[in-house]
């Protein structure tokens, strides 16, 4: 039996795969196995890079049916607070983080 790859961080492939299955209403269970990691590494990077739209104040109880993410809400005309996940937008903050966490500051 093979042993699964470790890696440190997702890819884009992966944040891609993981904004279709979000679009597909898939649960973080499902995704995590597909992309073989854990179901909190896939509820971090989602929560950690979800871009909000807000509208008003008033909470959405579809939401919460979608994994608090309203990619795969019918309802495009919504007047409610949107949360999106955007795979480009997520790998930029990942790679911008990663970044400037490695850049040390100049002594003079």
């Amino acid at each position: 039996m093979a042993k699964k790859k470790k890696r440190r961080h997702l890819i884009i492939k992966d944040r891609m795969i993981i904004q279709v299955c979000l679009h597909d209403m898939r649960t973080f269970a499902q995704i995590a196995s597909r992309l073989e990691v854990n179901k909190s590494t896939i509820s971090r990077e989602i929560n950690n890079h979800k871009t909000t739209t807000m509208k008003s104040f008033t909470h959405c109880d579809r939401r919460d049916k979608l994994n608090g993410i309203c990619n795969a809400c019918p309802h495009k005309t919504c007047q409610k607070d949107r949360i999106y996940y955007n795979f480009q937008d997520a790998d930029a903050q990942s790679m911008m983080l990663r970044r400037s966490s490695r850049s040390k500051p100049k002594i003079s």
